[in-house]
């Protein structure tokens, strides 16, 4: 179709050693393609194969990620290593779009952060901001879901930690706001794990 996608491929293994957060993942992004009906906010699913030993996953391909972008910032000369108020407002509306029709489909991210942040390249959609790496997503809204993987410490909200499962979409929106404070102030250093200034956040 002279489109150029984006493949995921895992490490080698069995298909009896499939990793729980591999197919977790794969089930996800297929169910969420099927109905958010191509929300520009999560990354688009194609396709997904075993072959070689390997579990590949076929998305769109974008071109970085969020996490990249703020890294560049860093980088270049002359440029405030911090986003402005109009960039940074622009990336939480994009993404909390994306987080409203996963939530809206039964599903909660749990590793919202830069990283799964990613930049479209599509010109059409001018980079926009898409929810990536479904590899902890969950169906489960409300209480009663007791096989929740963690995600990043640094993003992750007290409950979460403490063990509180009962409203995880809530998780994903104090990680969205913890996104967001690291855009306003693109520190060198990133956020902390644990101590004192985490719970000031």
């Amino acid at each position: 179709d002279q489109c150029v996608y984006a493949v995921n491929k895992t490490t080698q293994i069995s298909r009896k050693g499939l990793k729980q957060s591999q197919l977790r993942e794969v089930l996800a992004l297929a169910n969420v393609s099927l109905m958010t009906d191509g929300c520009p906010n999560i990354v688009r699913y194609f396709s997904s194969w075993f072959e070689g030993g390997r579990l590949h996953i076929q998305t769109e391909l974008c071109e970085c990620s969020l996490r990249d972008r703020m890294v560049q910032r860093r980088r270049t000369a002359g440029v405030p290593a911090a986003f402005g108020a109009q960039d940074v407002a622009r990336a939480l509306r994009e993404v909390a779009t994306g987080l409203d029709r996963l939530h809206g489909c039964n599903f909660v991210h749990l590793d919202i952060k830069p990283d799964n942040i990613l930049v479209s390249g599509n010109p059409r959609e001018q980079g926009c901001y898409k929810i990536a790496d479904l590899g902890l997503a969950v169906a489960a809204l409300g209480s009663g879901c007791d096989d929740v993987s963690e995600g990043d410490c640094r993003y992750l909200a007290r409950e979460v930690l403490q063990g509180d499962l009962s409203d995880l979409p809530k998780a994903d929106i104090f990680a969205l706001g913890l996104v967001g404070y690291e855009l306003s102030t693109n520190a060198t250093a990133g956020l902390p794990c644990n101590g004192d200034e985490w719970h000031r956040l």
